[in-house]
């Protein structure tokens, strides 16, 4: 599938990257044990991604095609058409409030050294392809860029990608970028990405808190699910017959995990609390 495409469009207010650079700067701020950068930028989610907000409309509709594959091109065409429906929905200037809003709060708390929006996203070009589909059909991109844009050219690629995606091909449809023949190159990137990352952190995180962390960051949904699962298990098991830890013991039982940053954070805190609890260098 070609992507290659040149699609001007304005990263600052794509939601799809926005969303993710957020993410990151969590992932990369729980690594640093940064706790004001990780407070800041779920602070600003919590707010700006609300339950009403245009801006959590638009981002449930780039995850829904991020997320979809389909057998034909019919279908996905029919799939697209839906997603254009939805799109008009959403109230284009109340929207491009948020966004304005959002990147206002990004740059006062989180992008001081100016590098917040140079966050590296493989699929950097789907994601743009996406956001300017997505902004041409509800109508926020009108501007003299936007006659420059081949729509139906961009279509097209969003249907291939659709159609040509296969789930078990990738280990995350957020990880690859969607393109079978550099999928291969892919898994070589990441594996030189998790070597620098264990090089880095091997000394100040143990295994346990290092592969939640290298599937958070391969954005593994299923394997960090399993990890999470397993470390819970392990807690339970590490200090139910422990005292002094009974009001953490109830809250981790209760705890069902899901592959979200905030259960990373927890459940890597609590590790960091069991090595320092069996005198093991935190």
């Amino acid at each position: 599938m070609e992507l290659d495409i040149k699609v001007p469009h304005n990263k600052k207010r794509n939601v799809g990257l926005v969303y993710n650079f957020l993410i990151q700067n969590i992932a990369a701020a729980t690594i640093k044990e940064q706790t004001a950068n990780i407070e800041l930028a779920k602070k600003i989610i919590k707010i700006h991604f609300q339950k009403e907000s245009e801006l959590i409309k638009e981002l449930k509709l780039f995850k829904k095609i991020l997320g979809s594959n389909f057998k034909s091109q019919e279908i996905a065409s029919r799939f697209l058409s839906e997603i254009k429906s939805e799109a008009k929905k959403i109230e284009t200037s109340k929207l491009e409030t948020e966004k304005t809003i959002l990147i206002y709060e990004i740059n006062k708390n989180l992008n001081q050294d100016g590098k917040f929006y140079n966050q590296f996203i493989k699929e950097y070009k789907l994601y743009a392809t996406i956001q300017v589909l997505l902004s041409h059909w509800s109508d926020t991109q009108l501007n003299e860029s936007s006659s420059k844009i081949n729509y139906l050219v961009l279509e097209d690629n969003l249907i291939s990608f659709l159609t040509s995606v296969k789930q078990n091909e990738v280990d995350s449809i957020m990880e690859s970028t969607t393109i079978p023949e550099k999928i291969a190159s892919d898994k070589l990137i990441n594996k030189l990405m998790h070597k620098k990352f264990e090089e880095k952190y091997s000394t100040c995180l143990n295994e346990k808190q290092k592969k939640i962390l290298g599937n958070f960051i391969s954005d593994n949904k299923t394997q960090l699910l399993s990890t999470l699962q397993e470390t819970k298990e392990y807690i339970i098991s590490e200090i139910e017959n422990k005292s002094g830890f009974k009001s953490l013991l109830e809250e981790v039982r209760v705890l069902t995990p899901v592959a979200t940053d905030e259960h990373c954070t927890f459940f890597i805190g609590v590790l960091g609390i069991l090595r320092e609890n069996n005198g093991e260098k935190v």
